[in-house]
């Protein structure tokens, strides 16, 4: 199986920081296209896809100034209730659980907030997923991050995901 290991990212490394990181992704995407036929792509994406400076999944549902002070009071003692000790994957499964249960978000509030706070993509990275879908290589996208937000943001900044039905 080849895979972005089989790089030598040494080379990439010794690159002088004006170089678009993402052309040489695109680049090393392409050569090893020519090798292998099934490639596939997975990805995470706050500060993957989006610039390290951007709002993460979490920033764009969890500052939202619509919801009640009684909510927000609940969420911040989430941290609490669930005690020092617990698992990422606990603290992720009682906070979600509190935001659709509690939150009285909805899509019109969800959506108004968004358009406030849409998260700023990597430079390249429209032209990378295009070369994806030119070569037909499958992009996942494995995240922590809300689906919601992910896909919003694509298609804020015209990235056409039709192709992609894993996201």
């Amino acid at each position: 199986m080849l895979t972005m290991n089989h790089i030598n990212w040494t080379k990439f490394d010794r690159m002088k920081t004006n170089v678009n990181f993402s052309s040489t992704i695109i680049k090393a995407l392409q050569l090893l296209t020519l090798r292998s036929s099934k490639m596939i792509v997975i990805s995470d994406f706050d500060h993957t896809f989006t610039t390290f400076c951007s709002l993460q999944c979490h920033d764009i549902i969890g500052n939202n100034s619509e919801y009640t002070d009684d909510f927000c009071h609940a969420f911040d003692k989430t941290m609490v209730d669930v005690g020092e000790n617990a698992s990422f994957s606990d603290l992720w499964k009682v906070s979600h659980d509190l935001i659709v249960d509690k939150s009285g978000l909805t899509n019109e509030m969800f959506r108004r907030h968004f358009s406030r706070n849409v998260p700023n993509l990597r430079s390249g990275l429209k032209s990378l997923i295009n070369v994806l879908r030119e070569n037909k290589i499958p992009l996942f996208i494995s995240s922590a991050g809300i689906k919601n937000v992910i896909v919003e943001t694509l298609l804020a900044h015209d990235i056409d995901i039709s192709h992609h039905e894993n996201l």
